[in-house]
């Protein structure tokens, strides 16, 4: 974890020392996220909606590479078919940095290319039972997308991956989210 969090803070600096500010940013945005791998709860597992808030800012490395660093308040979870139409409601709610390299498609310069780690930091989970206790404090996912500009606008669609399982057990069982994202720049 201390590895993790002063690797994220040289990149952090890195960033600010060797390259130009590109401006903040205001985020908002839906997604739609279920639990993969291996070891799925019950019959079945189903999406489960939620959103993410949040900021950021830019910093531009070259005309056509940029690298963003955002801050998030983002929901995550899914609900698994335990009995018959029961189901088992899991949710969570994450401080999500992702750190995201962006490339400009020179052909089409309205549109930007992304990818790069996220660290999210539980805040809160729970299920329908209360407060879940088994899961980790820090998730790690990849995420790719693609973002489409607009003077001061942008639209974002996002997938985000987990890397790690989520879960203090051995079992295989990873965040998956599908995101669509809404965002202004600030300068």
């Amino acid at each position: 974890m201390k590895k993790i969090i002063i690797l994220f803070s040289i990149l952090l600096i890195n960033s600010m020392l060797f390259s130009k500010f590109g401006g903040y940013s205001l985020q908002i945005g839906y997604h739609s996220s279920i639990f993969v791998g291996d070891d799925i709860p019950g019959k079945k597992v189903e999406s489960l909606s939620g959103f993410n808030l949040g900021g950021g800012a830019e910093f531009e490395i070259s005309r056509n590479l940029s690298f963003s660093q955002q801050i998030l308040f983002c929901t995550k979870g899914s609900r698994a078919n335990m009995i018959g139409d029961i189901y088992l409601y899991n949710f969570f709610l994450y401080l999500e940095c992702p750190a995201l390299l962006s490339i400009t498609v020179p052909i089409f310069p309205q549109i930007q290319l992304l990818a790069g780690p996220a660290f999210n930091f539980k805040l809160l989970a729970l299920n329908n039972d209360g407060m879940l206790n088994n899961v980790k404090s820090l998730d790690l996912t990849g995420n790719l997308g693609v973002r489409y500009n607009l003077e001061k606008f942008y639209f974002e669609l996002r997938f985000s991956r987990g890397l790690i399982n989520f879960l203090e057990s051995d079992a295989d069982l990873k965040n998956q989210t599908l995101s669509l994202n809404f965002g202004m720049r600030l300068k």
